[in-house]
Formats: C-alpha cells, structure tokens, sequence
C-alpha cells in the first residue's frame, strides 16, 4: 500500500526510528526546525520513494541492482535509500 504524506513543520524529537535502525537527531543538539514536506511512501517503511519540501527540493528514489552480494552484510540492519531520502527532504530529521 501507498501512502500520501504530509509532514509539518516540528521541532526534531530524540531519536527517529528509521525502517530497521534507530538515528540521534540533530535537535538533539541544538538543531533547528524541520521542513514542511510531501511524501510518497510504502506504508510499512519510514523512508520515501519520492518527496518535496517547503524549500522546493524535490528527490525521488531509483532501484539499483548489481551482482555484489555477501549473505552476512546483507543481514546487518542498517540505513536504507529510501531513509535517506527522506532525510534530505526533511532536513534535521537525521543529521547530527
């Protein structure tokens, strides 16, 4: 399911719970506000597939395949494209 999201500005709140990890925020340590934004999402993830901000920044998302695969790191929770993308739309939801 797609979702359609529309994200006000806030102040950033301690930690933002990503799609399989958790991130410090950098209102955390004085940061300022976040940026009103669209989103369009998959309904079961934190990150986006496509979104815009009050800025005019506009980021989409695009699958790259390669054959590079180790079955160990693969497993290893981490940030996914699609977090990051939503953290540039969103800036301070993410960077310290």
């Amino acid at each position: 399911m797609k979702q359609f999201l529309l994200s006000p500005s806030s102040l950033p709140p301690p930690p933002t719970q990503c799609t399989y990890i958790s991130v410090p925020q950098a209102g955390a340590n004085g940061g300022g506000r976040t940026l009103d934004c669209v989103l369009s999402k998959p309904a079961w993830m934190w990150g986006a597939e496509m979104g815009v901000n009050a800025a005019g920044v506009a980021v989409g998302n695009e699958a790259v395949w390669d054959r590079l695969s180790d079955e160990e790191f693969d497993l290893t929770p981490r940030l996914l494209g699609m977090d990051l993308l939503r953290s540039v739309v969103k800036p301070e939801t993410l960077w310290t």
